[in-house]
């Protein structure tokens, strides 16, 4: 946010809820997993949302979709749904795996800490 003033906020890591909580208008500094601006214009980075591991808890944006007229926006998905046969929600989303920080499971060669969870 630094190299970029023009941000007024970022949702961190597990930012579904994140977005949730500021579309219902929740105070800034109550959401977890969110840096802002305050009204002096300092970063403020909140506390970390817990990683989601039941998806089923996951915000549905369906009952949205269903009043959205698509044709008056431009996005081949909205008219056209996509569903990628390779991946699925839970595969997108974090989890503990290897990754390029982390080159294998094996802790003893790992860059990074066995509880951490990297994007795949």
């Amino acid at each position: 946010m630094q190299a970029c003033p023009e941000l007024d906020f970022v949702a961190r890591n597990e930012y579904d809820f994140t977005i949730q909580e500021l579309a219902n208008g929740a105070d800034w500094s109550t959401i977890k997993g969110l840096t802002y601006r305050d009204e002096s214009g300092e970063i403020v980075s909140n506390p970390e949302r817990e990683i989601l591991v039941d998806m089923d808890k996951l915000p549905s944006v369906l009952p949205f979709y269903k009043q959205l007229d698509v044709k008056k926006y431009f996005g081949g998905y909205l008219l056209h749904p996509y569903m990628s046969w390779y991946t699925d929600a839970a595969a997108s989303r974090a989890a503990p795996s290897a990754c390029g920080r982390r080159p294998s499971a094996d802790t003893s060669t790992a860059s990074c800490p066995p509880t951490a969870w990297c994007r795949t």
